[in-house]
């Protein structure tokens, strides 16, 4: 398995450039988790935060409701 959080928030951040709605947020719930594997709590609670923002009820936030190891 490759580790390569910082090219994964790279990535991330370009979708989110390119589609900031994307699937109603999952890049930000997906770009949460590596910040915090990347030990960027503060960043991570604000991606969090803006995922859970969206008026839908996606899997994206169930999951950014349940998966808080940051909490």
């Amino acid at each position: 398995m490759i580790k390569d959080y910082k090219g994964a928030v790279s990535d991330q951040t370009k979708a989110i450039e390119l589609s900031p709605n994307y699937s109603e947020g999952i890049a930000y719930t997906n770009r949460a988790n590596t910040k915090y594997k990347l030990g960027e709590i503060e960043a991570a609670y604000s991606d969090r935060n803006k995922a859970m923002s969206f008026p839908s009820s996606t899997p994206v936030k169930y999951k950014s409701k349940v998966c808080r190891p940051y909490e």
